[in-house]
């Protein structure tokens, strides 16, 4: 009898510390610009037959060695005409870091001028982002009568993951909102910024990066998560069935390499997804 009652209770214990992730569990702690474990693109069907080619939410450019970013390509997908995105809200950067700042440097400036950064990020300690200026070209949403310069944002954290962001411009009228990120017992984030995520507990991947559209006002923290600094963001224990916004999203037929890596899904907003690793 003891036998019996024990081996069930074993198997019960073993289940839960695998799948209770404290911190970042599998990922190493790396730098994400030269990290093993980088997502090079991610392709999204929804605007490619309306663009007439390939549309690639964010696309990865390396130095001579392969290894290091040193560029990227991306974009947030919005509440506007696929014209209007792909001509206004598509960026084009170049990655450079120095120490513990970060820099993104646009490729193009915009007619008028302004900055040619449009990221300046600082690194803690850890190597893990501590702050975050941003000037207008990536928080086009905040604009109002009063356009403020730029948008400061700063992370927290808690056990090594990052559990709230918080937004400061500087142009009173919008005040300074905390975002938190809630998760649950897995490590999966289950609600940010308006949206909120659901899963199936019974599977699991190795490495996962899902890609989802609205950002509202947190565009420069989804670009920190294209360039893979918030892992316990893109890379959830359990496999995502469904996310909501202003409506529920399904997400299925998802694909894993024999690496246990997530390569492809399809979402019934975005279309089909592809994800390449480095």
């Amino acid at each position: 009898m003891k036998k019996s009652l024990f081996a069930p209770i074993g198997m019960l214990l073993l289940f839960l510390s695998s799948s209770c992730r404290k911190d970042l569990g599998h990922f190493p702690q790396q730098n994400p610009l030269t990290s093993d474990y980088q997502v090079v693109e991610c392709h999204a069907t929804e605007y490619d037959e309306w663009l007439g080619y390939a549309h690639f939410p964010f696309k990865k450019t390396y130095d001579h060695s392969g290894h290091t970013v040193v560029g990227i390509d991306c974009g947030f997908q919005d509440d506007r005409s696929y014209l209007t995105f792909q001509q206004s809200f598509y960026k084009s950067y170049t990655v450079s870091q120095k120490g513990q700042m970060v820099y993104l440097i646009k490729k193009t400036l915009s007619p008028g001028g302004g900055h040619d950064t449009a990221i300046w990020l600082t690194l803690n300690g850890a190597g893990r982002p501590q702050s975050l200026k941003s000037d207008t070209s990536l928080i086009y949403d905040l604009l109002g009568y009063w356009p403020p310069q730029y948008l400061i944002q700063n992370y927290v954290y808690r056990n090594n993951r990052i559990i709230a962001v918080n937004n400061v411009l500087n142009e009173p009228h919008h005040g300074n909102p905390t975002d938190s990120i809630n998760y649950d017992q897995y490590g999966n984030v289950i609600s940010f910024n308006g949206i909120t995520w659901s899963y199936d507990y019974t599977r699991t991947a190795k490495q996962q990066f899902y890609f989802q559209g609205l950002t509202g006002p947190d565009e420069p923290f989804f670009l920190l998560i294209y360039l893979g600094y918030f892992p316990e963001i893109s890379s959830p224990t359990n496999l995502l069935t469904s996310y909501t916004d202003f409506e529920p999203h399904k997400v299925s037929n998802h694909q894993l390499d024999r690496q246990g890596r997530l390569i492809s899904y399809d979402d019934e907003t975005n279309g089909h997804v592809t994800v390449n690793w480095k």
